[in-house]
């Protein structure tokens, strides 16, 4: 049961980590260009989605310790 708790919590880190990697593509296709045209608002929106994504893993997590 305990590799079975392990895999759900990397893969679910890892799960995240992809989101957040198509939503900041998404977003820099968006606005036109891929590296230079970021701004403060897509960084916070990022690091918004970022909390959300981990404090969903740590619930996770907590509810497969129990």
């Amino acid at each position: 049961m305990e590799i079975v708790k392990t895999i759900v919590f990397f893969g679910s880190i890892a799960l995240a980590i992809e989101l957040l990697i198509l939503l900041y593509n998404y977003l820099s296709k968006r606005t036109g260009n891929r590296t230079t045209d970021i701004d403060s608002g897509t960084v916070l929106l990022l690091l918004f989605v970022a909390f959300i994504a981990f404090v969903f893993i740590g619930e996770l997590y907590k509810s497969l310790t129990q």
